[in-house]
């Protein structure tokens, strides 16, 4: 039986490597990467009722140490929207503050205060609709980023479902990502 099967992560090499069977019979796999960090126990697979079992945090911190070029720039991005919401809710809290703090005193005083509560909460909706787009933006870029990561742990996943039912040969690091995928289809 094959013992280790070289995949990628965002075009990182990294190795899948069976390791000791616990005591209750499940099979494990670790996975280890190119830089010297390795990741134990990422993987158990029940043989009796063929079932895989995934660390899921182990598993999001490999593919979390293998940075990509794009999760980079939307990284970047997402900040970027981040800032220009805060400075947003930034300014518009300082106005509603300032519009808030009127005191009146009689009528023309309470009609004065309550002209100001109007255009505070004016200031907030305009807040919201100049903001709006942007969070919109933030959120479908972290939605994507999201994605990309959750597709590189399937990819994982896929490879070392292979692994454990031997359908996957050892390849060259070049050959991984064609070799993942003859397993499988």
């Amino acid at each position: 039986m094959v013992s280790e099967v070289t995949s990628d992560v965002f075009g990182n090499p990294v190795t899948l490597r069976l390791g000791t069977p616990l005591a209750t019979g499940h099979l494990t796999m670790s996975v280890l990467g190119t830089n010297g960090k390795a990741w134990s126990q990422v993987f158990a697979y029940d043989q009796v009722s063929m079932v895989m079992e995934t660390d899921t945090d182990k598993l999001m911190n490999v593919v979390g140490s293998h940075p990509s070029k794009t999760g980079f720039a939307l990284g970047i991005l997402i900040g970027i929207s981040d800032v220009v919401v805060g400075v947003i809710n930034g300014i518009a809290g300082f106005i509603k503050g300032i519009l808030g703090s009127f005191v009146g005193v009689g009528l023309i005083g309470i009609m004065f205060v309550l002209m100001m509560v109007a255009l505070s909460l004016m200031v907030s909706v305009y807040a919201f609709v100049v903001a709006a787009p942007v969070l919109a933006v933030s959120f479908g870029l972290r939605h994507y980023k999201r994605n990309l990561l959750k597709a590189e742990g399937e990819k994982l996943q896929r490879a070392a479902m292979g692994l454990f039912n031997g359908t996957v040969a050892v390849v060259s690091p070049q050959d991984a990502p064609n070799a993942i995928e003859a397993a499988t289809v």
